[in-house]
C-alpha cells in the first residue's frame, strides 16, 4: 500500500481547497462514481453511520478517521479514500483547513504501527475486524442478546 506522504496530502487538500463550489462537486461526482459500485461495494449497502459520514461536509476528525478505516479495510483503493475525505475539505472554514490537513496526515503516519488496534466494520463478513485481521472482541459481549 503506498502511503501518502504529509507533503502530499498538505498539497491536494491546497490544490482542493482553491477550487470553486462547481468544481469540487463535479470531481465528487466523479469520484462516487469510481467508489459506489466501480472499486468498492455500492454505498447502498454500507451501514448507515458509513453513510451519513460518507455525505458529511465537511467531516470532523473522528469523522475522517471513520471512514478511512471503513474504507481501506474494506480494500478500497488508498488514493480514492484519501481524495474523497480531501474533497470535503472544501466546506472547512478558513481556520479549520490546518486541523483537517493534521489529522489526514497523523491518520497515514500512524497507519502501520497501529493496525491490531483500529478496526472497521467488514462488509463481507458483517463484523468488526482490525485493520491487520484479526477480528475486534467486544469486552462482555457473549455473542447472544444480552451481556
Amino acid at each position: 500500500m503506498d502511503i501518502p506522504s504529509p507533503a502530499e496530502v498538505k498539497d491536494i487538500i491546497n490544490v482542493m481547497y482553491k477550487w470553486d463550489r462547481s468544481k469540487i462537486s463535479q470531481y465528487r461526482r466523479m469520484l462516487l462514481a469510481e467508489i459506489n459500485g466501480r472499486h468498492f461495494l455500492s454505498v447502498y449497502f454500507w451501514p448507515h453511520n458509513m453513510k451519513k459520514i460518507f455525505w458529511s461536509k465537511p467531516m470532523t476528525s473522528r469523522e475522517t478517521f471513520m471512514l478511512l478505516c471503513f474504507l481501506l479495510g474494506n480494500k478500497c483503493h488508498i488514493r480514492l479514500a484519501l481524495y474523497w475525505v480531501c474533497s470535503s475539505i472544501n466546506w472547512c472554514r478558513p481556520c479549520d483547513v490546518d486541523g483537517r490537513c493534521k489529522s489526514i496526515t497523523n491518520f497515514f503516519r500512524d497507519f502501520k504501527g497501529k493496525q491490531n488496534t483500529w478496526f472497521y466494520f467488514d462488509l463481507q463478513k458483517k463484523v468488526l475486524i482490525h485493520m491487520d485481521g484479526s477480528r475486534h472482541q467486544i469486552f462482555g459481549y457473549n455473542g447472544r442478546r444480552g451481556y
